[in-house]
């Protein structure tokens, strides 16, 4: 039987990709090296930022995703993904273009919400100026009677976003002491906020916060992500 592949586009920050990677194959169980999930992993560090794209309508990331997404095409890759949340604003255009199916990490973090934490309310978004902008979490969450709270403007970019895209911050090469404790900062603000569940809304966070270093339920999508790829890998 041929091995199915996964298409993993990345480069969003390389950073978040490469963490991606590390948890899929922590939740693999192969005990060879020929068990192991085959797949292809396209750093592409040529797309525009998907925020600034949003926000200020300056370079599409669209291109370049098409450009991703075709390079899958090619390699007949069985199933994509994109290490980046705020580039499923783009999701529409990506499964266009895909010839298989492109996997959607928010609907697995409303179905896991929904079904671990039904009695929850509050629900704290830690993601990007963009994400929230674009509400990409908001319809799916909202939808099911809950209320999704963010920082407030203020907060968002002198404490969020300064954590990702500051001087030596997440998406940088070498990532400082204060931007790994702005990110702290801002989980702890929504908590103090009344957030019941916390979700790590942009790649980047995960690469700082767990359940090990948040009080509340912390829900990671790429972690997932990954879990989800072994499933459906298994019915293709």
């Amino acid at each position: 039987m041929e091995k199915v592949k996964l298409g993993i586009i990345g480069g969003m920050g390389t950073h978040a990709g490469l963490t991606f990677q590390s948890k899929l194959l922590e939740f693999s169980n192969a005990q060879t090296d020929q068990e192991f999930i085959e797949f292809l992993y396209h750093n592409n560090s040529n797309i525009p930022d998907r925020t600034r794209a949003i926000l200020y309508n300056e370079a599409s990331p669209v291109p370049e995703l098409i450009r991703s997404i075709q390079l899958m095409n090619n390699a007949e890759v069985d199933l994509v993904l994109s290490a980046c949340m705020t580039s499923y604003y783009f999701f529409n255009i990506m499964t266009e273009v895909s010839n298989c199916p492109v996997l959607h990490p928010i609907r697995l973090v409303t179905d896991y919400i929904n079904y671990q934490f039904p009695t929850a309310h509050k629900i704290g978004l830690l993601a990007t100026t963009g994400t929230i902008h674009s509400r990409l979490f908001h319809g799916p969450i909202e939808s099911s009677g809950k209320e999704l709270i963010t920082l407030d403007i203020h907060k968002q970019e002198s404490v969020f976003m300064e954590a990702i895209y500051g001087e030596n911050g997440l998406k940088s090469h070498t990532s400082s002491d204060k931007s790994i404790e702005l990110l702290r900062s801002a989980a702890d603000l929504l908590i103090q906020g009344g957030a019941e569940v916390l979700i790590a809304g942009c790649t980047e966070v995960s690469m700082v916060l767990s359940q090990k270093n948040v009080s509340i339920p912390f829900i990671d999508p790429m972690e997932l992500m990954a879990r989800s790829v072994y499933n459906k890998i298994s019915n293709i």
